[in-house]
């Protein structure tokens, strides 16, 4: 099976460090908060907590890969 055949999950990733656009403007994410059923993005110029759905981010092709 080649790379391009290969599953893959397409999805945003969150990490400290990622650049991300919230309101227009460039943030950097300064660390991720999992609450109940919330995913919340903590932007580090802001300073604010915001839900992960208000920023915006080009998703992250993951391989799938099965192991045995």
């Amino acid at each position: 099976m080649s790379s391009a055949e290969q599953p893959a999950a397409v999805l945003p990733l969150y990490r400290p460090g990622t650049q991300v656009m919230y309101h227009g403007k460039p943030e950097t994410v300064d660390h991720v908060i999992i609450q109940r059923y919330d995913l919340l993005v903590h932007l580090k110029e802001s300073n604010i907590s915001v839900n992960a759905d208000k920023v915006e981010l080009e998703p992250t092709r993951i391989p799938l890969n099965r192991t045995h």
